[in-house]
């Protein structure tokens, strides 16, 4: 339900409510049970912090969700992939700390 909910509130731009949404489903899938539904949580969870200008936080999120997503191939995990490369760019140009590293891996991840 919290996925849902967070879905909702990112299209009423609700970032903060957004954020603790995702921060809830985090807490209620087993990521071990359901990686791939929390590994796509914690990169929704980047976008909401990086549309709160938390760059930092994002890249974290986002580094997260690509570790959890090592070895997936579902076209869900490169759409999610392939939506923070733009956000990544802006990054790299204002030198935001594992920014530069995390687009490496994103690129190698889509290869």
């Amino acid at each position: 339900m919290a996925s849902h909910t967070a879905r909702t509130l990112t299209d009423l731009a609700d970032h903060i409510g957004t954020e603790q949404q995702h921060r809830d489903a985090l807490t209620r899938w087993d990521p071990e049970k359901y990686k791939r539904v929390h590994a796509l949580t914690h990169a929704d969870l980047g976008d909401s912090l990086a549309a709160q200008a938390r760059a930092d936080e994002a890249v974290a999120a986002w580094t997260q969700a690509l570790v959890l997503m090592e070895g997936m191939t579902s076209d869900r995990t490169r759409k999610a992939i392939t939506s923070i490369r733009s956000t990544l760019a802006v990054y790299q140009r204002r030198k935001v700390p594992g920014a530069a590293d995390l687009a490496r891996r994103a690129r190698e991840a889509l290869a």
